[in-house]
């Protein structure tokens, strides 16, 4: 693994006088990958964010190449050129080593803190808004088509991992948390979910450039804390492709309905989707203006049932997520399990009391 400071320097980002200056403050902010923030406050301030593959193995390599790939068609590509708007700049790559040099944001929120800290409060809110005409202009302005004519090969055009969970082997898993070889034991015996998951691989559409992981802490916004509008940014494009718009929007909607179930403001005993009733402005105007941005593009609005299931499906997901580290399903996890099967069971109740 390459050391960080000679990458920056090989890079000409920084300095050895700048670095034996003692102004660097290094930050640690690793998770899957070797993350560093690193600050320089001396005559010519620097921030950058660094990160770098730790794993060697195939689909990890992939898929961070990947990303890399996006940064270099933003900057080099008309086809791709919007997506600077809504990129972290990159100042470097190193595709032997695997790592990158990305633009630091500081200070910054992510969608996930914003919600919690600002209790969705969305008659003031414009961040829904701004959030769906930002996937809506990459959706419908990157010309994925005319890129992939010559460029066969670099989007795999695959389905998300999690609609393999109805077939996925446990006895055979050996690198996955107690908790979720019980969740995917439990979805495999339900027969709702099962339906669920097959029925969105047989309605999947391969059409469009999305960003495909957008959880809420892939969502950041910028001056949240200045008069002007919040600017977005989309980080993490390591499972970037041309697939299902769907999935994007599938995402937002899940998070919204996730912050709702566990932050438990509403009424559980009302009805089973209750939970909607403190998210419900949000999700809404997040829609309508994905919608009315799209339509720009010839896009044609989404037909309701499909995203709600693509958004059941995709809830799947981050409670895989939640438990990768626990050793039994959680009550939370399984309340949103329970989540998935009603909206598979009551799907029109679900649209009157969340979409109207």
């Amino acid at each position: 693994m390459i050391n960080v400071d000679q990458f920056l320097i090989d890079k000409g980002l920084i300095s050895t006088k700048e670095i034996i200056s003692g102004e660097f403050l290094w930050v640690d902010k690793s998770r899957r990958h070797k993350n560093t923030e690193v600050l320089f406050s001396g005559d010519d301030p620097k921030k950058y964010f660094i990160k770098q593959l730790q794993k060697s193995d195939s689909v990890s390599i992939d898929a961070f190449q990947r990303e890399a790939l996006v940064y270099w068609l933003a900057d080099n590509n008309d086809h791709f050129d919007l997506l600077k708007n809504y990129l972290p700049k990159c100042y470097g790559y190193d595709g032997v080593n695997n790592i990158l040099a990305l633009e630091l944001f500081t200070p910054v929120e992510s969608f996930q803190e914003h919600l919690y800290f600002s209790g969705n409060n969305s008659a003031y809110d414009t961040v829904p808004s701004l959030l769906g005409e930002a996937i809506a202009h990459i959706h419908g302005r990157t010309n994925i088509s005319a890129f992939l004519k010559d460029n066969q090969t670099d989007f795999p055009m695959k389905l998300p991992w999690i609609l393999t969970m109805d077939s996925f082997s446990v006895a055979n898993a050996t690198d996955i948390s107690k908790a979720n070889k019980q969740l995917l034991l439990e979805i495999q015996s339900k027969p709702q979910l099962v339906s669920l998951l097959r029925w969105v691989k047989d309605n999947w559409s391969f059409h469009s450039f999305i960003h495909g992981d957008l959880k809420p802490d892939n969502c950041l916004l910028l001056n949240t804390d200045a008069a002007q509008q919040p600017t977005i940014k989309l980080i993490d494009w390591e499972l970037a492709d041309y697939s299902d718009p769907t999935w994007d929007l599938s995402s937002i909607i899940q998070a919204y309905w996730c912050f709702s179930i566990i932050s438990g403001k509403y009424n559980s005993y009302a009805t089973p989707f209750s939970f909607i009733e403190p998210v419900r402005e949000g999700i809404n105007m997040f829609l309508s203006t994905y919608n009315k941005t799209a339509t720009a593009y010839g896009k044609t609005q989404n037909d309701i049932h499909r995203l709600i299931f693509f958004a059941a499906a995709r809830m799947l997901q981050t409670i895989y997520e939640t438990l990768s580290y626990a050793d039994s399903i959680t009550p939370m996890a399984h309340q949103m399990l329970e989540t998935c099967t009603a909206i598979i069971q009551h799907p029109n109740q679900l649209i009157r009391e969340d979409f109207h």
